[in-house]
């Protein structure tokens, strides 16, 4: 076995090599702090280093269609730092924003007025996490029923 060097691969931008003395390979490269992995996917072979994307929150919003003026579509809340004119419409990776009812509304997906949904938009690396989707509206069902079932069978 000869220890002649056959080619030389320099780790990509922001990476580096954790340990010096045994490395053979692309592979060997770590991202810095901050950055994510982009590998390929055929091989999981490093090709880059990249920054976490932000996320399109004003788009998200107008594909899903869930905001608006009407009593039943959910309010941009703490999310309008992200939608209004003076932003480019987008969130930070890791970031989080909460859309809200109107007064006297509460969450709703489809029929079901029981189930809990968390009206958070949280952005991963470009993609938004949510548990609402297009059948998510804003009921005055879901504000009044639940405490009156509740109170009925806490009373019996």
């Amino acid at each position: 076995a000869s220890s002649e060097l056959l080619s030389c691969v320099a780790c990509p931008n922001a990476s580096s090599v954790a340990n010096q003395a045994q490395s053979w390979n692309v592979n060997d490269c770590h991202c810095d702090e901050g950055f994510l992995r982009e590998v390929e996917e055929s091989d999981q072979r490093l090709i880059e280093c990249r920054l976490p994307r932000p996320c399109d929150v004003r788009l998200w919003l107008q594909l899903n269609n869930l905001t608006g003026a009407e009593a039943f579509k959910l309010q941009l809340s703490v999310c309008a730092r992200y939608v209004n004119n003076s932003s480019d419409g987008t969130m930070p990776h890791l970031s989080e924003c909460r859309l809200s009812c109107p007064s006297g509304t509460s969450l709703q997906q489809q029929a079901d007025f029981f189930k809990a949904v968390s009206p958070n938009l949280k952005c991963e690396d470009g993609e938004i996490v949510s548990e609402l989707t297009a059948t998510t509206w804003c009921s005055e069902s879901s504000f009044e029923i639940p405490p009156l079932i509740f109170l009925a069978t806490a009373t019996l």
